[in-house]
């Protein structure tokens, strides 16, 4: 028996475990005590994770589409046809439409780097991820506010606001880890859900809030905050721009207006804002809700100001600037931004309007990042610059403003990643190409002409520091060999690198070698880091601003944005009502759709659209369930377990009414990311893709996304729901099947 340290992957918090392997095989996934990032951390995706890596339907040879498109008529071929084919085929389109009709993409728990390395060489600008959605779009209003996306100082705080996000130990472990120690130390809880979470139960204030309307609420707080002199009068003197613009704006925020808009008690919003300024340090850590509507960018900006005025940046118990790791080569150099002409980056889908995820907003921070961290594109979470995922089907589908013919994807199942499923389908089925590297196949693989079967995390080394958020290197052995024809995203991207001409941008042939490149600065090699402890991080430094200034236009936090102004934006944070709410929507249309939605969180055993197949985590959480308070469930006559349609103007989902004292009487809790692997394949059903999926539901077009970055809303609309006709409801199964494990190769 062998025990290995592992870098998990089950979800993007990649927490390091242990491994212990016999012969080959990996008998348990078990937890690392005395890791010093991750210590004890391990949910019940990791710990079951040898359900994936022997499961009998994984993929385990090339296959190159014979058929019609998604028919599912394949032929097995090796590495080197597959490849060679479709390296002929992007050839041919790039010399056809040019580089930019190219799109590629990855998932968060793959090797984002290379992809944009291969991306940037070829000359596209058309990259782009779930991050639009869901992280990545953070950084954007974070930068422009003052030039770096900070990380919350967990250790060491008195004040925590979760806003809408609830670690939990099967979800976001690690931050569930270090948010127990804090409360332990008697740090201060704010939470703000609809919903009672699992952190609600456990917080000095709860405030449950209309979904959408989260900058309001911190608007209100701002006010509270000034008019009553709580914020830090010296920092914000001397290291702030705009205080006064800011103060102005906000007198119309007054706690019982936002009461009207958010439904929070206005005595509520002045506790809680006291307690958030009077309590700390503190952190607002990020959260994946507000990433997820159409005002995510004002309420983005809301959080970096009270970061700023409370006195809550680059100090310990605060949010700290980390800046880069000077012991690794960091993501940017990777991916060699640089490379790509000013005229391709100008042709990246979107950018037309929505500047805050945009190579020109990237441009004007570049000298300002360079006096501060000392290099420029630093592109943090990948996500410096991301093509806007609906302007990129509309290409696919219309060819405008240009055609976009290939999709190259990574680990992601693009056509269950964003709002709007038929919008993409409709792209995705007018492609010429369409290549996908996976552990299984996916209704995106369903569609593809080549699919290569990946590794997965237990088989492959790992170095990260999620993407230059924070200077933490982790590193991770892998458990076991993959299967032989199983091969990891490196080997994927170099060999079609190589193919297409860029052999001389990546003279490292394996992983590994890759690892040890980037491991230079710090002079050691991967093997003798991993042998070290696999972990490195400089001791924090505060306050750097005072040395260095802020990585801004003014050199200051920018209260007032001289970004957004510049590309014709509010330079101050607002509330904008979105569209189709309680509030904006027709009479007519509230009466239709009485309720309102939004897009729930992870489902606890499974990450994304991943793990569905797996029949220890399906059993878990068997079917997609629609969260109603018992109240408003009897008064629309369901009883719980009733299978249900939900539909909005934009389309219809079907799931299993889940009653829960948790919920909001009037807000419903929708399943995230749900297709069926058990049903059909192919098309016309695609594993039942288009079924229960909130993609289905949510529009993608202007009318409901933010004006600065075009995030889509996936929470505060209106929506109804009515019974499944008793045939159909006679079809719906649990999807749990007998499995038998596949034999280790």
């Amino acid at each position: 028996m062998e025990t290995k340290r592992v870098s998990c992957k089950a979800c993007d918090i990649m927490c390091n475990v242990l491994a212990d392997v016999d012969d080959g095989r990996i008998v348990r996934i078990h937890r690392d005590p005395n890791h010093p990032v991750t210590p004890q951390a391990l949910c019940n995706k990791g710990s079951l994770f040898s359900d994936t890596v022997y499961h009998k339907d994984r993929l385990m040879y090339p296959l190159k589409r014979v058929g019609e498109r998604g028919e599912g008529k394949w032929e097995q071929v090796s590495w080197e046809e597959a490849l060679d084919g479709v390296a002929v085929a992007l050839k041919g389109i790039v010399a056809k439409h040019g580089p930019e009709s190219v799109m590629t993409t990855a998932g968060a728990i793959v090797p984002i780097d290379i992809v944009r390395r291969f991306t940037n060489l070829l000359g596209s600008p058309n990259f782009t991820m779930g991050a639009y959605v869901c992280l990545g779009n953070t950084t954007g209003p974070n930068k422009a506010t003052y030039g770096w996306m900070p990380f919350p100082d967990w250790w060491r705080t008195k004040c925590i606001v979760l806003m809408g996000h609830d670690p939990q130990p099967n979800k976001w472990t690690s931050e569930f880890l270090w948010l127990r120690e804090a409360l332990k130390r008697g740090a201060k809880l704010i939470v703000v859900d609809p919903r009672v979470n699992f952190h609600a139960k456990r917080a000095d204030m709860h405030l449950r809030i209309r979904p959408g309307t989260d900058s309001a609420l911190m608007l209100g707080w701002i006010h509270v905050i000034i008019n009553e002199g709580l914020y830090d009068k010296a920092f914000v003197e001397k290291y702030t721009h705009g205080f006064e613009e800011l103060k102005s704006r906000v007198q119309e925020y007054t706690p019982e207006k936002v009461s009207e808009l958010t439904w929070i008690p206005a005595e509520q919003i002045v506790a809680s804002a006291r307690m958030y300024a009077t309590s700390g340090p503190a952190i607002i850590p990020w959260t994946p809700v507000t990433d997820k509507h159409a005002n995510s960018t004002h309420s983005i900006r809301c959080y970096a100001i009270l970061r700023a005025i409370c006195g809550n940046l680059d100090v310990p118990g605060g949010e700290i600037f980390m800046h880069f790791n000077p012991n690794v080569v960091v993501e940017n150099e990777v991916h060699l931004t640089h490379m790509l002409s000013k005229e391709q980056m100008d042709k990246q889908l979107g950018q037309d309007r929505f500047k805050v995820l945009s190579y020109d907003m990237w441009r004007e921070l570049d000298p300002h990042t360079e006096r501060v961290m000392g290099k420029k594109w630093a592109n943090q979470i990948a996500s410096g610059s991301l093509a806007h995922p609906a302007d990129v089907w509309t290409a696919m589908e219309t060819g405008q403003p240009y055609p976009v013919k290939a999709l190259l994807a990574v680990g992601a199942n693009t056509l269950g990643g964003y709002t709007n499923i038929e919008h993409i389908f409709k792209g995705l089925m007018n492609c010429d190409l369409i290549v996908a590297h996976e552990i299984f196949m996916t209704p995106t693989a369903q569609l593809a002409d080549y699919v290569f079967p990946s590794t997965t995390w237990a088989e492959k080394y790992s170095l990260h520091n999620h993407w230059d958020w924070h200077n933490i290197l982790m590193a991770g052995d892998k458990a076991v060999d993959a299967p032989a024809e199983c091969r990891d995203e490196y080997h994927f991207w170099r060999e079609l690198a190589v193919r297409m001409g860029q052999e001389a941008h990546w003279p490292w042939k394996t992983s590994k070698e890759f690892f040890d490149w980037r491991l230079e600065p710090m002079g050691k090699t991967f093997d003798e880091f991993l042998a070290a402890g696999g972990v490195d991080f400089p001791d924090p430094q505060f306050k750097k601003y005072e040395k260095v200034g802020f990585g801004t236009p003014t050199g200051k936090v920018e209260l007032y944005s001289t970004l957004f102004e510049k590309y014709g934006y509010d330079p101050l944070p607002a509330y904008v009502e979105q569209a189709c709410t309680s509030v904006s929507a027709s009479e007519e249309i509230k009466k239709e759709y009485p309720l309102t939605f939004f897009v729930g969180g992870r489902s606890e055993p499974y990450f994304q659209s991943q793990g569905r197949q797996i029949h220890s985590l399906r059993s878990l959480c068997p079917d997609p369930a629609i969260e109603l308070y018992p109240e408003t469930a009897y008064d629309l006559g369901f009883e719980d377990g009733d299978w249900v349609y939900l539909e909005t103007p934009q389309g219809r989902i079907k799931g299993k009414i889940r009653m829960s004292d948790d919920a909001h009487p009037n807000v419903v809790r929708v399943p995230y990311m749900w297709w069926f692997p058990e049903q059909q394949a192919y098309l016309p059903n695609l594993s039942g893709q288009f079924q229960s999926h909130d993609g289905m539901i949510l529009p993608d077009s202007d009318e409901f996304a933010d004006r600065e970055q075009g995030v889509p809303t996936m929470g505060g609309l209106l929506c109804k729901i009515y019974r499944v006709p008793a045939d159909e409801a006679r079809s719906n199964t649990s999807g749990i099947i007998d499995e038998v494990p596949m034999v280790a190769k």
